[in-house]
């Protein structure tokens, strides 16, 4: 929940992974109503040459970053929404963390 006083005071952000056949992406929806309705959702995984190299395991796009679980919304002190989650497509390596910020 943003509580910085700024221009989204209140808003309550909410990320999940959607797993599809072919990909497992973060989606984000907001609320400015206590949770009452919420946004559309957007997915908000982004894309990324250098961490999201490969598909993996028959899931994701070569570049772009869509095999992601585990994230993690953040209100930074001046009112930016961060949002931390963990790709798998940098395999065998341990998974990447990837960052996106609205």
């Amino acid at each position: 929940m943003d509580n910085t006083g700024g221009p989204h005071n209140g808003r309550l952000y909410v990320t999940w992974t959607k797993f599809e056949p072919t990909k497992q992406a973060i989606d984000l929806a907001y609320s400015d109503d206590n949770g009452r309705t919420f946004s559309d959702p957007i997915e908000i995984s982004g894309s990324s040459s250098t961490l999201c190299p490969t598909s993996f395991g028959g899931y994701g796009h070569s570049g772009v970053c869509d095999v992601d679980q585990f994230s993690y919304p953040t209100v930074t002190p001046n009112g930016a929404l961060a949002v931390v989650f963990e790709n798998f497509q940098a395999a065998p390596r341990p998974p990447t963390v990837g960052v996106s910020c609205w």
